[in-house]
C-alpha cells in the first residue's frame, strides 16, 4: 500500500483502503495458505505532520483504523457489517521508511545475524503486590485526571 493512498477527497476512503486490503491479506492465509501481511510504503509521508500543517479528517479515521487493528485485530468490518461468525486472521501491519526501504526490511525487522541466539521472552513474575502497585497506580491516574477537570464534561452522566 502507498502513503499516497492514505488520502482522498471522500472522507472515510482510507480507512476502509485499509480495512480491505487487512482483510485481502487475511483471506490469503484463509485460502492459500500462505503467510502475508500489509506493508504500508513511506507511512510518515501520509500521516505525517509538516510545519504547520493541518490534520485532516482523513488523517484521523486512518490513525483510528490502525489503532483499532492493533486493538482488536480479528474483528475488521468493511462498512458497517458485523458478523459474530467473521473472524480474521491476524495480520501483521508493517511499514517501510523512504531511507533504505524493501532492501533493508529484513535488517530492520530482525536486526539479527544467522548465528545469533533468538530473542527469548522471560514474562515477568506476578505478584500481589505487583498487582496492587499496578492498581494504585491507576486510581492516581484517574485522580489527576479528575484534579485536571479534562473529562468532567464526559463523566458528567457517571454514578460517583
Amino acid at each position: 500500500m502507498s502513503a499516497g493512498e492514505l488520502e482522498s477527497d471522500r472522507a472515510g476512503e482510507p480507512g476502509k483502503l485499509i480495512r480491505e486490503r487487512y482483510r485481502t491479506a487475511s483471506q490469503v492465509v484463509q485460502n492459500q495458505g500462505k503467510m502475508s501481511c500489509l506493508m504500508v510504503n513511506d507511512i510518515d509521508a501520509g500521516l505525517g505532520r509538516f510545519g504547520f500543517t493541518q490534520m485532516t479528517v482523513n488523517n484521523q479515521i486512518v490513525v483510528g483504523t490502525l489503532m483499532n487493528l492493533c486493538d482488536n485485530p480479528k474483528r475488521v468490518s468493511i462498512g458497517q457489517d458485523w458478523r459474530d461468525s467473521d473472524i480474521t486472521h491476524r495480520i501483521p501491519i508493517i511499514w517501510v521508511d523512504d531511507i533504505g526501504g524493501v532492501k533493508n526490511l529484513g535488517k530492520t525487522l530482525l536486526k539479527r545475524k544467522k548465528d545469533d541466539p533468538l530473542v527469548s521472552f522471560v514474562p515477568p513474575k506476578q505478584t500481589v503486590e505487583a498487582l496492587l502497585e499496578s492498581g494504585y497506580s491507576l486510581l492516581r491516574e484517574q485522580q489527576l485526571i479528575m484534579e485536571t477537570k479534562l473529562s468532567k464534561e464526559y463523566m458528567k452522566n457517571m454514578d460517583d
